[in-house]
């Protein structure tokens, strides 16, 4: 997977087209991840102590990787590989540069 935990994604495609925000989480087996502020969903809890009031909460979603693009000095680019000192890293398919 080409998106890391901490990266900053741009949505391609979908109802959230154009929003920006960071990667929470990666779920590798599905090829999805939480992105902060994007995909939000409602969803209800249950009351379950005095502190906890329950009700409708708002929460990120799954978004599908293929709807993401990495964001490199707030311009979206590709996401290739090299070989440097034996390790396999990120580079920016545009620049060049590694990420």
């Amino acid at each position: 997977m080409k998106i890391k935990k901490g990266d900053k994604v741009k949505v391609i495609s979908g109802k959230d087209k154009g929003k920006i925000g960071s990667v929470e989480m990666v779920d590798r087996r599905k090829n999805k991840v939480i992105v902060s502020g994007v995909n939000m969903i409602t969803v209800f809890e249950k009351k379950n102590s005095e502190k906890n009031k329950g009700g409708l909460k708002k929460i990120e979603g799954l978004i599908s990787v293929s709807k993401l693009m990495l964001l490199e000095d707030d311009k979206t680019v590709r996401v290739g590989y090299k070989m440097e000192e034996g390790k396999r890293v990120r580079i920016s398919k545009k620049t060049g540069k590694t990420i």
